[in-house]
């Protein structure tokens, strides 16, 4: 396997464990053990890496809910009430702070607006406006 494959592959692992996180959490059932343990392991690639953890949940996020009121209940109840979620929680939210003190909220924000998912990066509004000067210039 080569290097890229192995980055795929770890992609594809890193949104299937956002995909079963989000499952769960949006079920009409009370978490039981499976889920809150699925819900770790994705809270484990967030700890692991962030960037890619917050992507994949926010492409999970962009799915319509089947329950919404069940979501935020559930999602509370694996950030505050579990005892092991909870941890890795407050671990993710420490890492978080730790490392990006100053970008966080511009992190989030780009995450949060769509402007860079896995596939590709969306260039800035401002570029369009540059790129139409240098064209007209080169002509």
């Amino acid at each position: 396997m080569n290097e890229l494959e192995s980055y795929y592959s770890q992609i594809d692992k890193i949104r299937r464990n956002a995909l079963w996180a989000r499952i769960h959490m949006d079920t009409r059932f009370t978490p039981d053990d499976i889920a809150s343990e699925d819900y770790l392991n994705h809270l484990n690639d967030k700890i692991k890496n962030p960037t890619r953890g917050m992507l994949a949940m926010r492409e999970q996020e962009k799915r319509p809910l089947n329950y919404p009121l069940k979501y935020a209940q559930n999602k509370d109840l694996f950030e505050k009430e579990i005892s092991e979620t909870k941890a890795a929680t407050e671990e993710f939210n420490n890492l978080v702070d730790k490392l990006y003190p100053k970008t966080k909220r511009i992190r989030k924000y780009i995450i949060d607006h769509d402007r860079v998912v896995f596939d590709k990066v969306k260039p800035s509004k401002g570029t369009k406006l540059i790129r139409k000067f240098l064209y007209l210039i080169h002509k």
